[in-house]
């Protein structure tokens, strides 16, 4: 092979090679950010663009966990309501309270409205706390979850 092809095609893997590391990249990096309206969507039954206040943060860490605030004109229904179970709030609350220091949604404990979910499968364990307060319509949802 003479210096000239041997030049072009060194020139062309190095730019294959690129491209590759440029493209895997943006799809890594696109399928790492993070949508709270897409955990909106994926947790309850109801319209997203009903929900007003909408805020969402994730956990990073070695667990997946998201958690949202947001209102709604009613209390928003829950995929796999059937699932959830009502518990007392205290817990919840107090994760909530420390994310949301002083929100009025969650400053009348007697008046929350409080279920949870846990769902095991042979992968994943997720967990589902979901607050409502029906005198604000303040809703505070929580998601996270560990691989076995």
């Amino acid at each position: 092979m003479s210096p000239k092809k041997s030049i072009l095609f060194i020139a062309a893997l190095i730019l294959a090679v690129a491209g590759m590391a440029f493209y895997t990249k943006g799809v890594i990096e696109e399928k790492m950010k993070f949508y709270p309206e897409k955990v909106f969507t994926a947790a309850f039954d109801e319209p997203f663009n009903r929900a007003t206040e909408f805020e969402g943060k994730r956990v990073d860490g070695t667990q997946y966990e998201a958690y949202l605030r947001f209102k709604y004109p009613h209390e928003a229904k829950p995929l796999n309501e059937s699932q959830y179970k009502t518990a007392w709030v205290g817990e919840a609350q107090s994760w909530f309270q420390a994310k949301y220091p002083g929100h009025p949604g969650l400053q009348e404990i007697n008046r929350l409205k409080f279920r949870k979910r846990i769902a095991n499968d042979r992968v994943t364990v997720t967990n589902e706390w979901l607050i409502y307060n029906p005198r604000t319509d303040d809703h505070y949802y929580r998601i996270w979850g560990t691989a076995r």
